[in-house]
């Protein structure tokens, strides 16, 4: 399964927001941390969210953390490896 990392969250206004993230393009075995590999291994790629409930400009970096620490899947399908409180916020009310 390929690693991803999420690196900055960017609201640009109250509809579109901005991921930044690091994903693998090899397939690392379960359990691999993305402090196990190599910086060159990464690829950056930008997705843009439009009218994502969580991800946008009126919530706050702290409402954002909360809701992830409660566990809740935001973004299916894809799992950052590093913990959100790693995750650099532009743009989110304080």
């Amino acid at each position: 399964m390929p690693i991803v990392v999420l690196d900055t969250i960017i609201a640009v206004n109250d509809s579109i927001t901005i991921l930044k993230k690091r994903t693998t393009n090899t397939c690392y075995r379960l359990g691999t941390s993305y402090k196990d590999v190599k910086a060159s291994d990464f690829i950056s790629k930008t997705d843009t969210l439009v009218n994502h409930e969580l991800f946008y400009k009126k919530n706050t970096k702290a409402q954002i953390i909360e809701s992830n620490s409660k566990g809740r899947d935001y973004y299916p399908y894809v799992y950052f490896q590093n913990p959100i409180e790693k995750v650099k916020f532009i743009g989110f009310q304080e």
